[in-house]
């Protein structure tokens, strides 16, 4: 996984670190942002940003960590499956 980072702001929100996060995902079609935001219309409400090609999430804290969560498990799965099929010599 390619991951660029920008350094933090000191004027920017104190929980923006090391955000937004450019991911390369080339099969996806280009590359996937993840970033810290706030919502238009509730500026005191943060939000995690996914902008994917063609498509924009906003998510709440705890939608984006059961998102990663979903998705470290489902990498996991496919890591381990590789793993026992390259011992089992399948």
């Amino acid at each position: 996984m390619n991951t660029q980072t920008t350094e933090p702001d000191s004027t920017e929100q104190p929980y923006r670190l090391n955000l937004p996060a450019v991911l390369d995902a080339r099969f996806a079609g280009g590359a996937i942002v993840v970033d810290v935001d706030t919502l238009p219309h509730a500026p005191e409400q943060p939000i995690v940003r996914v902008q994917l090609p063609g498509l924009e999430l906003a998510l709440f804290d705890h939608e984006a960590a059961d998102l990663a969560a979903a998705l470290a498990l489902a990498a996991a799965t496919i890591m381990l499956a590789d793993e026992q099929s390259e011992e089992t010599g399948r």
